[in-house]
């Protein structure tokens, strides 16, 4: 039972700790992705998203590894050394698929950079980027050359991003460390 409560408290430290230090996370893990990467908010499961690029407007990818056509920003937490992050394109219009890039700010050259290529309309792109686990990343994805495609996105390995372990809500305002400490030893 103590267990279970240090257990509690490390992941309600964790949880403030990691809201004070990135953006808004998201409302839930459907939402739409941002145009910008300064509005970009943070997935609680970066791995199975799906996403279109229909309705993005080119903007700015510092030191991107091809053109910009209609790029889009989705926010994650790192939950281990390293990611290989894979864009699979479905159902692209003109079918030159995806490119994307990994960035550890929306101001610095990105951590890995996959272009895609003429004709990919198929070929999921990946990067393989290291991390440090607990600190916000944000992945770029764009369709190569202009291409309107349905797109997945999965992370590996399993826990790259974090995955359901950040909560929005606040468990417990009023509770102070001593006040926890002091409920712990009574339950034990």
């Amino acid at each position: 039972m103590e267990k279970r409560h240090l257990l509690f408290l490390v992941m309600l430290f964790l949880c403030s700790f990691l809201r004070a230090q990135t953006g808004n996370f998201c409302s839930s893990n459907d939402a739409p992705a941002a145009d910008l990467c300064s509005q970009a908010c943070i997935y609680c499961n970066l791995s199975e998203y799906v996403g279109n690029t229909e309705g993005y407007t080119g903007q700015f990818a510092p030191q991107f590894c091809g053109t910009i056509e209609n790029e889009q920003w989705l926010g994650f937490i790192a939950g281990a050394n390293s990611a290989t992050v894979t864009v699979t394109p479905i159902n692209c219009l003109i079918g030159n698929g995806m490119q994307i890039a990994v960035y550890k700010t929306c101001n610095t050259p990105p951590l890995g950079c996959n272009m895609g290529g003429l004709g990919g309309g198929f070929t999921p792109v990946s990067v393989t980027v290291p991390l440090v686990p607990g600190t916000p990343y944000y992945l770029m994805i764009d369709s190569y050359a202009g291409d309107i495609c349905d797109f997945t996105v999965t992370v590996s390995p399993p826990g790259a991003a974090l995955v359901g372990l950040i909560d929005t809500q606040v468990v417990a305002p009023s509770l102070s460390p001593l006040t926890a400490s002091n409920s712990m030893r009574r339950l034990s």
